[in-house]
């Protein structure tokens, strides 16, 4: 700010001093005159100079600033990038934790379903075998019995299958 005001002072001066009226005296030495006019323009140059090396101080430490702020800015900048690069990356690893959950939930699942299911089977295939020994069935409905085990049978294969693609699912989720 004091080098606002000193430079305006100076080129105020200069002004003044440039457009000033010359006073004429009637009585005029040669020597004198050439003098003063020497001595009126080194202080003109002098005052001139002295506010170019003013304005070029103030202007070179403006560009500094601004390279200054520029840096400041970029470094900004980057640390930002980098926030959100981190806050994605926690994002994405969340997400994966919670897919492999799920995904171990599901075969979990799965592996209960088909060990119920098996169970179901030993156990009806135990009661025909049985009946079957007891004599108790006919014909008709031990091909009934045979129907529902062949059917818990597939069922069960089905379930052997969900179990696989489950597992598949995990491990493609986990890589």
């Amino acid at each position: 700010m004091k080098i606002k005001i000193i430079t305006t002072a100076i080129l105020l001066c200069t002004v003044q001093v440039f457009f000033a009226q010359d006073v004429k005296k009637d009585t005029q030495l040669p020597n004198s005159k050439s003098s003063v006019e020497v001595t009126k323009n080194d202080s003109i140059k002098k005052a001139t100079q002295a506010a170019n090396k003013a304005l070029k101080a103030e202007e070179k430490m403006l560009k500094e600033r601004l390279k200054n702020d520029k840096k400041a800015l970029n470094q900004a900048e980057e640390t930002e990038k980098e926030k959100h690069k981190a806050d994605k990356e926690q994002r994405d690893f969340a997400l994966k934790q919670s897919r492999i959950l799920a995904a171990e939930k599901s075969v979990q699942k799965s592996k209960e379903k088909l060990a119920t299911t098996e169970k179901k089977l030993l156990d009806n295939m135990e009661k025909f075998e049985k009946k079957k020994d007891n004599r108790k069935l006919d014909p008709t409905q031990i091909e009934k019995e045979n129907i529902k085990i062949s059917k818990q049978q597939i069922k069960i294969n089905n379930l052997k299958e969900d179990v696989a693609k489950a597992e598949k699912k995990l491990s493609k989720v986990r890589d």
